[in-house]
């Protein structure tokens, strides 16, 4: 009975049985998803119409700025 209602609970839970990040690494590394990202769920006028080409990888940039 009881592990009936703990499957319940969990039952509304999304589970995550990869190995790799899926989580910000998929978004910001992808530009189409990055993209999609920023039209959706950002509230600046600016952000509305903005496309995967729009995307620049610049990290390559900073990289010394993170490391010793």
């Amino acid at each position: 009975m009881q592990e009936q209602r703990k499957k319940q609970k969990t039952s509304g839970q999304i589970g995550n049985s990869r190995v790799h990040d899926s989580s910000s690494k998929l978004i910001f590394g992808n530009a189409e998803l990055y993209s999609r990202f920023l039209r959706n769920y950002m509230n600046m006028p600016i952000l509305k119409n903005v496309c995967a080409e729009d995307i620049e990888d610049v990290s390559e940039r900073y990289i010394l700025m993170f490391t010793d």
